[in-house]
Parts: structure tokens; C-alpha cells; sequence
């Protein structure tokens, strides 16, 4: 796709809206680092915000996109199910939020990810990253090869 690729591991590092765009579509996907409550490279030393707290830094910086260019599409992309139960409990709350902000404006949008959820609300086994084969039970966030 054209346009540029931003990485922000945290809600808080998107950046401000003149350093995104001007584009006619910005999709986010981010907050699983905001989320977990276990450390990793990206979160060093977790201490997760309330969810309600999080979407609303969320929606404040799409609104703040929108205040800058009104004409674009915000596509928010639902924090992806992992392989741990008891986070899932998270991510399926804070994309109830997202799911609201969206419903809040008309120029964002949520992309949902259903295909990638066991009827558990977990992520499909075969979808996480694998090592020999099998699959890697350390990793329990990514995706791998065929997801």
C-alpha cells in the first residue's frame, strides 16, 4: 500500500497527527503492548493502565487526527487474540471499547478479526508461531507463517 508504516508499541507513541498524515486512510493496530501485563521487549516493566483510561487516550488521538484532516478514514484493527486465556479476558474488553468509538464517529471504523479466534475466543493453535514443527508455547502473542 502506499503511504508510510509507523511503528508505536504504545497507545501513547502515536505520534501527533502532522506526522502521520495527510492520508485518506490510517489504520491502527496497536495496544496488545498497553495490555499485557507480563514483560517482554516492548514492555519492560508493565503496569497496564485501566482499559477504560486506554481507549480513551485512544480515541483522543484519533479524534485529534480527525481535528487535522476531517476527511480521513480511521481504521482501528481489534487487538488480536492470544494464546493466554486469562488476557484474552483484556483484549476482548478493550475491543468492546474500540467497538464504541467507533460507533462514536462516523469516520472510524473497527477491522475485526474473527477468523484468527478458536470458539474459546483463543488464538487458533495452527495460527502461532511454531518451532520444529510444533507449536511454540513460549510465544504466546504472534502470529506465525500461516497466520
Amino acid at each position: 500500500f502506499p503511504g508510510k508504516r509507523i511503528k508505536a508499541g504504545h497507545v501513547h507513541q502515536i505520534p501527533e497527527p502532522q506526522d502521520i498524515g495527510p492520508y485518506r486512510n490510517v489504520v491502527l493496530h496497536t495496544a496488545i503492548n498497553d495490555i499485557n501485563p507480563y514483560p517482554s521487549r516492548w514492555n519492560t516493566h508493565p503496569t497496564p493502565k485501566p482499559l477504560p483510561v486506554l481507549a480513551k487516550e485512544l480515541e483522543f488521538k484519533c479524534t485529534n487526527i480527525l481535528k487535522i484532516y476531517p476527511r480521513t478514514n480511521i481504521y482501528l484493527s481489534c487487538v488480536l487474540p492470544t494464546k493466554d486465556s486469562h488476557l484474552n479476558k483484556s483484549v476482548r474488553e478493550f475491543n468492546g471499547y474500540l467497538d464504541t468509538i467507533c460507533k462514536s464517529h462516523k469516520n472510524i471504523r473497527l477491522i475485526e478479526h474473527r477468523a484468527i479466534s478458536d470458539p474459546f475466543g483463543n488464538m487458533k493453535i495452527h495460527l502461532g508461531r511454531h518451532i520444529d514443527g510444533r507449536p511454540n508455547t513460549a510465544d504466546y502473542l504472534h502470529l506465525g507463517t500461516v497466520g
